[in-house]
């Protein structure tokens, strides 16, 4: 989601999709990441399409739009109640989410994977739905990675004004897919600055970061700059990055920062491709009998309450039938609730097990109390590393995926070259191969320094 290319006013669209209760009318969801109006927020609408076979144009539905969590979970929901939308119209919120929050400050729960997943529950207003479904479609787009170290020779003797080229070439073929040019300016009197510039030569990248660090004789960042360029938007077809550091400067220290005369810079490029996979991925139907008679918002409504009374239940141990004995402490616990979970815990209450204690005194206390919680209200707050982990261990264990991916998801949101070892033992033990992937990705990119500094010595 982070490389989308698309510009202010310029929607990211799913396939399209027919709903066959809603008389075979045909439809697609469609996003604005950098704005629908205001490129601080994320625009969300739902669209009917103007080749809807289906006569009937006068439907009113109600739904309801969401940005979801990895655990399921409604981040940022909007309802419509009793709209009647025309073929070839539309209806949904310009700023039915802000940038910052998706993006930034509350980025790990709604781009997890650096995936944003969207949906939409619609129903007819006037009850008479003949049959529900589900239908999920994946847009996938195509992202790749390079790393590179450039070598600048005499660099005390590069003319200003006169460029140097870089090309960053691809994996395979070596063909070249962006330029690299770096060029002083300054004269006599002045400071020579250091500018670099970043062109696309190859037509299907359409975005890219990019991160230029110079590099000391010890292989260590000592300055870094970075920015994003659309190469689809004719006024942006590069981008320029200045240093602050000057040659002066760098010369001044050049035994440091110059060693025989050869400047360092590492360059780290991520660009977008543009849609590689667009496609409907399954599409479930069931019977009449399995549509709600309620209204869907009156559903969630009562959903949340009884979320609400089991996390009471929880916390009271009010009716509790067992009692799980973590290291120091017991807690008391609903066989039924646990069971719902983790199918562990019903094959140990499916047998003849006739105490009311079990007995898991290899989970720490807190360990323990945070998967219950989950288990009563599908959430857990306050996660830190060393509780994340402890946490996916256990629910690894007691086989409750969907805690295990919620504690996966914060653990690569959270990685960083101090924990990545760890992850990667963590990801080893439990066999978990996406977890490990990621983990070893990371630790790939990371180590570009120590693999400078090896080399150099």
């Amino acid at each position: 989601m982070s490389y989308c290319w698309q510009k202010n006013e310029e929607p990211l669209r799913s396939p399209i999709f027919v709903v066959d209760a809603l008389e075979g009318t045909r439809w697609t969801l469609s996003l604005y990441p950098r704005g629908y109006e205001d490129g601080n927020y994320v625009g969300y609408f739902l669209y009917r399409d103007a080749d809807c076979p289906s006569s009937v144009n006068d439907i009113e539905i109600d739904c309801v739009m969401s940005f979801m969590a990895a655990d399921g979970s409604a981040l940022k929901e909007s309802k419509v109640i009793k709209k009647a939308i025309p073929k070839g119209e539309r209806y949904g919120w310009a700023n039915f989410a802000t940038t910052e929050e998706v993006f930034f400050r509350n980025r790990s729960r709604f781009l997890p994977d650096d995936t944003l997943t969207a949906r939409c529950r619609m129903w007819r207003s006037d009850g008479k739905t003949t049959e529900n479904g589900q239908i999920y479609a994946r847009t996938r787009l195509g992202v790749e990675s390079r790393s590179a170290v450039w070598n600048i020779d005499y660099f005390s003797h590069l003319e200003p004004y006169k460029a140097i080229s870089f090309p960053i070439k691809s994996t395979t073929g070596n063909k070249e897919l962006m330029n690299l040019d770096l060029y002083l300016t300054g004269g006599q009197k002045f400071e020579k600055v250091l500018h670099f510039k970043l062109t696309a030569r190859d037509p299907r990248i359409n975005m890219s970061t990019i991160q230029l660090s110079l590099l000391d004789n010890a292989g260590d960042k000592i300055e870094c700059v970075k920015g994003e360029v659309w190469f689809n938007v004719p006024e942006k077809l590069h981008r320029q990055l200045t240093f602050q550091t000057t040659r002066n400067r760098l010369m001044a220290a050049k035994d440091v920062y110059l060693p025989n005369d050869v400047l360092s810079v590492l360059c780290e490029c991520t660009f977008s491709t543009g849609v590689v996979v667009q496609e409907t991925e399954a599409a479930r139907f069931g019977d009449k009998d399995s549509v709600p008679e309620k209204p869907l918002a009156n559903i969630l409504d009562e959903l949340s309450v009884l979320q609400r009374n089991l996390g009471s239940s929880f916390k009271e141990g009010f009716m509790s039938d067992v009692k799980l004995k973590a290291k120091t402490s017991s807690f008391p616990a609903h066989k039924v609730i646990l069971s719902a979970w983790s199918p562990v815990f019903k094959a140990m209450f499916s047998s003849d097990m006739k105490e009311s204690i079990c007995d898991i005194g290899d989970l720490d206390d807190e360990t323990v109390r945070r998967m219950l919680q989950f288990m009563y209200t599908a959430d857990v707050v306050d996660l830190g590393w060393s509780s994340a982990s402890d946490l996916y261990a256990a629910a690894d264990k007691y086989k409750v995926l969907t805690l295990k991916e919620k504690c996966s998801s914060y653990l690569k949101a959270n990685l960083r070259p101090s924990n990545a070892c760890a992850a990667l033992i963590l990801a080893d033990l439990h066999h978990d191969e996406g977890l490990k992937r990621f983990v070893q990705d990371f630790i790939l990119k990371h180590s570009w320094a120590n693999r400078i500094n090896f080399h150099d010595s």
